[in-house]
């Protein structure tokens, strides 16, 4: 019995991965579920065939063909995101983006196929495998058997990912070492005088690239944290400027946890919202371990539910927060959803909406513990049923929902659904969108900021989609603030 050739099943695989997804401005892109090529497959060998999940993969396409012919006459349309019956940026890219879940999805059973039916017929693979490490594809298995070079190309990038490159060299830079000598001198300052050239270094540079920084200054300097000397140059500073700047010294997963452990009860149960709602179970886990890390480093023992209890006192919050730290919240990537649990949590949600006394742990039961994936689909089914009105906005209007449970669900849908527009509402907000005066809040917009400005593809798409919402540009907004709170946010939007 003839096996399938290597050359062949990376052709397929290759294929699988670098199908065109795009569609040309204000043109409609293909919705359909890009399904595993099972003709091909059979033509490779027909016994690959027999280890995919083709009938579900058929339920799947008969739902995705219904949606595809409402859609057509509908163009997607969100009544509350913009006047135009046409693909917005932002819907445009959730689009893609589902349809790329797919594909990677399929790429990565067709894969597998392939390595089982081997294993099975007692043969050595013909297919390049590596073990994979869990923390990396978010798969359950710690031996999960695929094929390197497609997980390396169909790897998602997410905003707000922990993710930095580990390899030695990876943070190196061509002006590094002049950078570091900057970096310095900031260890003979008294004040901000002089910080700003120091700030332009750090702004500039990638969560990989801030990770090299603090190890060689520390090495450069006696043993000095690069934190803790920008700490007491900013000593005297407005709050809003330390959260700034001290982000810009920590990076993504140390400013988080500062964060989280340096906020006052209630003045900002937002920042919790952002750091631990709607996040990839991979992020929630390694924030965990740096704060455990972190622990054991001071030998203090608090757990991360005694730092949260002092964090916020709201009891709604600290449920969510509770099931967030639990990290049992599937990625989604590498699984297939399961429709029929899509529709019971659409029926349940659809429930809860209408009922007069609201069950928050039920709601949170679902939008916290189910994939993004799972949520689009949910998100699609009410839409169908609810003459196209999305689940956020139906959220947003329930008049049963209390302001904390409300905030809580419609982060967790948009982070699942529409990220960009998520982020777009989070800036308006703390911009003042909602304040008579539209005085905003700098310190929840100096940590919001400092939070995007990493991510800066994520970051171009939330400033242009800003601009769009609000017929003004992000950089025009924050250039109202004064002072050294100013100069960073104006820095942050130009990256």
């Amino acid at each position: 019995m003839a096996l399938p050739l290597h050359d062949e099943v990376a052709l397929v695989a290759h294929q699988l991965s670098a199908m065109s997804l795009a569609a040309q401005p204000r043109q409609r892109p293909h919705l359909r579920r890009q399904s595993a090529p099972d003709p091909h497959l059979r033509a490779l060998h027909p016994q690959v065939a027999l280890f995919l999940n083709s009938d579900l993969l058929e339920e799947l396409e008969d739902f995705d063909r219904e949606l595809e012919e409402m859609l057509f006459h509908r163009q997607i349309g969100r009544g509350h995101r913009g006047p135009e019956p046409v693909l917005m940026h932002s819907q445009l890219l959730e689009t893609i983006h589902r349809d790329y879940v797919n594909l990677n999805a399929n790429a990565l059973m067709m894969n597998n196929a392939v390595v089982v039916y081997n294993q099975a017929m007692g043969n050595q693979p013909m297919v390049n495998s590596a073990t994979i490490n869990s923390r990396m594809i978010g798969h359950p298995s710690q031996n999960a058997m695929v094929n390197p070079s497609v997980v390396n190309r169909m790897m998602p990038l997410h905003p707000f990912s922990y993710e930095i490159d580990p390899s030695p060299m990876a943070g190196m830079y061509p002006t590094i070492h002049d950078d570091l000598k900057v970096l310095s001198t900031i260890t003979q300052m008294q004040d901000t005088t002089k910080i700003k050239p120091l700030l332009a270094i750090l702004i500039q540079r990638s969560p990989t690239e801030i990770d090299t920084l603090r190890k060689r200054f520390r090495t450069m300097n006696g043993g000095t944290d690069l934190e803790t000397a920008f700490s007491y140059v900013i000593r005297n500073e407005r709050q809003s400027v330390k959260y700034a700047i001290m982000g810009l010294a920590l990076g993504p997963v140390l400013f988080d946890l500062w964060l989280v452990q340096t906020i006052k009860k209630g003045d900002n149960d937002d920042i919790l919202i952002d750091i631990f709602i709607g996040r990839h179970a991979d992020d929630i886990k390694y924030l965990l371990f740096k704060f455990y890390q972190q622990q054991q480093a001071t030998m203090t023992g608090r757990s991360m539910s005694s730092v949260l209890d002092v964090a916020t006192s709201n009891d709604i919050l600290r449920k969510a927060l509770d099931i967030a730290i639990e990290s049992t919240r599937t990625n989604g990537h590498y699984y297939v959803v399961n429709e029929l649990l899509v529709l019971r949590d659409t029926d349940e949600i659809s429930r809860i909406l209408k009922a007069g006394f609201l069950s928050a742990t039920k709601l949170f039961n679902i939008l916290l513990r189910r994939s993004d994936e799972h949520l689009m689909r949910i998100n699609n089914h009410y839409r169908l049923r609810s003459r196209d009105q999305a689940l956020d906005e139906a959220i947003r209007r329930c008049a049963a929902m209390d302001k904390m449970t409300r905030k809580i669900a419609i982060h967790a849908v948009r982070s699942a659904t529409d990220p960009t527009y998520r982020d777009v509402m989070s800036l308006r907000d703390a911009l003042g969108s909602k304040s008579l005066c539209g005085n905003g809040n700098n310190e929840k917009l100096a940590i919001r900021m400092c939070r995007l400005h990493w991510y800066k593809e994520h970051w171009r798409q939330v400033k242009a989609a800003y601009m769009r919402h609000n017929g003004r540009n992000l950089v025009d907004k924050v250039n109202g603030r004064s002072g050294l709170l100013k100069d960073v946010l104006v820095a942050m939007c130009s990256v």
